[in-house]
């Protein structure tokens, strides 16, 4: 089973290439995309195609950081009652938690074209305005959106040409307030046994001189 964490970085693979493929003319995320540092980045995306290309973006997560600020949120302080783990017995919940985690992440869009890199990073800025969040549903059934925030690009070009050839790298960071989720089973209340108690005097204490007034069973009657 594959961690939440690579979930997130499928997530955001997919996400990006989605939204910036139509710039670079790309078409097929496998080999126009590659999670990858940067300094690797280009031998690894040739090695997917068999050729030297430089049109391609890349991705990567440098660090992540348990995310204080939204500690105290009821998904990860409570967590969160989803369903019965057995519609037929009903004898337990399947109860989702969650540690708030901070992702950053760098995309560096790589082109021979300075007009396709500022092309991409116009749309990188208007991001703000049209959804900058990732969705992913938890089994198929309870959808987690993180945000994103955006920063500043960067120009990282290499300008020794005369070695390298001529390409441009800007850099795109992009952090996401991200989730590490797990789940568990905890049981339910199905009966309640309820006796009532009298006693003389301040004493709450059940003693031989106390006397026993009503007993009763609640049945939960979904059960």
């Amino acid at each position: 089973m594959a961690s939440f964490i690579k979930t997130m970085d499928e997530g955001m693979k997919t996400l990006v290439f989605a939204k910036f493929q139509s710039y670079f003319d790309m078409t097929v995320e496998r080999t126009d995309l590659v999670f990858a540092p940067k300094q690797v980045a280009q031998r690894m995306l040739s090695e997917k195609r068999g050729a030297n290309i430089t049109e391609f973006i890349s991705i990567w997560r440098p660090n992540l950081a348990f995310d204080w600020t939204r500690q105290r949120s009821p998904l990860a302080r409570r967590g969160m009652l989803l369903r019965y783990d057995d519609e037929s017995t009903k004898a337990a919940f399947v109860n989702l938690k969650a540690v708030p985690i901070t992702m950053n992440y760098d995309v560096y869009f790589w082109s021979k074209s300075l007009d396709k890199i500022m092309e991409a990073t116009e749309a990188y800025a208007f991001w703000v305005h049209t959804q900058p969040q990732l969705v992913l549903d938890y089994n198929d059934e309870f959808p987690l959106e993180m945000y994103m925030k955006f920063g500043g690009l960067v120009d990282e070009t290499d300008y020794n040409i005369y070695d390298k050839g001529t390409h441009f790298v800007f850099r795109a960071p992009i952090e996401l307030e991200g989730w590490i989720i797990t789940s568990s089973t905890p049981g339910s209340i199905l009966t309640i046994y309820l006796d009532v108690w009298y006693n003389e005097g301040p004493s709450t204490a059940i003693t031989s001189e106390s006397l026993l007034l009503a007993s009763y069973t609640i049945v939960n009657e979904e059960s």
